[in-house]
């Protein structure tokens, strides 16, 4: 139970946006272009710049056009204020891109922070451990004699 509790708690829908400052210059700052396509108007599509701070190869942020900083997409995409889940952006695979092709990927604009699911395992664990008990001291028969 355990293990599949450990399972659960890694899961997790990734955007598929590699942030990787890989060859760039540390303290260089990229402006990453996406589109998006909002729900309430979805005839049109408008661009928003993110900016991707590099401070060494294997440690970068996202900066929103508020200023606001982010781990990496996925974070940027469960705590923006901007966009809505039924918003649609439009991002390159890798940020920066650093004017490389490397793909583009279509996500929903918002999702929700990810659930820890160890602590509803472990919620439901003690809710049943608690259930168990209670019908052992309720129920249980005496085995032997009536002691007096």
């Amino acid at each position: 139970m355990l293990v599949v509790l450990a399972v659960l708690a890694g899961c997790g829908a990734s955007s598929g946006v590699t942030v990787d400052c890989h060859g760039a210059k540390p303290g260089s700052v990229y402006a990453e272009p996406i589109l998006v396509e909002r729900a309430d108007n979805p005839s049109r599509v408008e661009p928003y710049l993110l900016y991707v701070a590099c401070k060494t190869d294997d440690e970068a942020a996202i900066v929103d056009s508020h200023g606001k900083r982010y781990r990496d997409f996925d974070d940027f995409r469960a705590n923006n204020s901007d966009f809505t889940a039924k918003d649609q952006l439009s991002v390159a695979r890798r940020m920066p891109s650093r004017g490389q092709h490397t793909g583009t990927v279509n996500l929903s604009g918002h999702t929700s922070p990810p659930v820890n699911w160890w602590l509803v395992g472990g919620g439901v664990i003690a809710l049943l451990a608690i259930g168990a008990f209670a019908y052992w001291r309720i129920f249980r028969r005496p085995t032997g004699p009536p002691v007096y």
